[in-house]
């Protein structure tokens, strides 16, 4: 969500009024999934941290959605995503 954010700060603001009655949006939703038990780091789901590359690289090669993101997403910044979620 930290790297959508700067092109798409009106979505979250939207998020954040709807859903989180005006609160900042990822702080909340990471508050909500602690909530209802389903937040989670990659490394507590048993990805070996030498992995993130390649699982970044296969990202990049099947995932349509990549494509159509509103920023760059090569395989250095989905790995250093996954860094951070690990």
């Amino acid at each position: 969500m930290g790297y959508t954010l700067p092109v798409r700060p009106e979505r979250f603001a939207r998020l954040a009024k709807s859903v989180f009655d005006g609160q900042e949006a990822i702080s909340a939703t990471g508050d909500w999934l602690n909530k209802v038990n389903m937040s989670f780091r990659l490394g507590e789901l048993g990805i070996e941290k030498g992995r993130l590359e390649e699982m970044a690289a296969s990202a990049v090669r099947v995932s349509p959605w990549v494509r159509r993101h509103p920023r760059n997403l090569g395989v250095r910044e989905i790995a250093r995503i996954y860094k951070e979620a690990y």
